[in-house]
């Protein structure tokens, strides 16, 4: 074999090297992007209005649960916030959906005791509704610091079912009348029913930075922004339910 041949394959193999051994080093010393749990409870109450019953948590476990969060030293953020949870050792993601008037009566008090911060994902027609948050509840929440109004659409379709001007309508609203309370554009949305596909996904980019499902599954942040997981906390989930998924994120 030529010497000029064998040369250039030994000038080949160890650029490939090179480049083998940069691109191991970049990645394995780059900071890990961590997991984050995300929590999602609707209604905190006995007062049992659906037949859906485990969307009803029992208000003393819902404090039970609070307490072992803070006292395992879990820092909660909002869930506009996920891109800084590489700022926290243990973060938690708090949320609920649709805005039931007992996350003023019952909720907020302890968020207030236990100085925890929430987000509730509000269905926008719902405000003033019987059995859902007022105007005025949802502004004192808010001017709190302590609670993120986010959006759960206008009206709480399935979004699978509706067509393009419909979807609009119900990304655009909502958004709008949150602005109108509180003089803030809502940035994240919360699918109802966690049903999302490609297209919603689109529409969804036009007026929102990333959006979350009802999936019982931890996230990381190399999944995808607008397809969020959370684990569901129903009436009859435990407190060792809670630890096992936070302990497996």
């Amino acid at each position: 074999m030529p010497k000029k041949l064998i040369s250039s394959l030994i000038i080949s193999v160890l650029m490939l090297i090179s480049v083998c051994i940069i691109y191991h080093y970049y990645y394995s010393s780059s900071p890990k992007k961590p997991n984050v749990p995300v929590l999602v409870y609707h209604s905190i109450s006995n007062d049992i209005f659906s037949r859906n019953i485990s969307l009803f948590v029992n208000p003393k476990d819902f404090e039970n649960q609070i307490k072992w969060i803070v006292k395992n030293k879990y820092t909660t953020i909002f869930a506009d916030k996920i891109s800084d949870i590489q700022k926290y050792k243990k973060p938690v993601i708090i949320t609920f959906d649709d805005g039931y008037e007992d996350n003023y009566n019952i909720v907020f008090p302890l968020v207030k005791k236990y100085n925890i911060k929430i987000t509730i994902f509000v269905v926008t027609d719902g405000i003033g509704a019987e059995k859902k948050l007022t105007p005025n509840q949802i502004i004192e929440m808010y001017d709190s610091g302590l609670v993120s109004f986010q959006s759960h659409t206008k009206s709480h379709p399935n979004l699978l079912k509706i067509n393009s001007q419909q979807l609009d309508i119900e990304l655009r609203e909502s958004r709008d009348k949150l602005f109108y309370l509180l003089n803030e554009y809502p940035t994240v949305i919360a699918y109802p029913f966690g049903k999302a596909n490609a297209t919603i996904v689109n529409s969804v980019k036009k007026y929102y930075s990333c959006g979350y499902s009802l999936l019982t599954r931890n996230i990381s942040y190399t999944d995808d922004e607008y397809m969020i997981r959370r684990f569901g906390i129903g009436r009859y989930t435990t407190i060792n339910d809670i630890k096992k998924y936070l302990d497996n994120v």
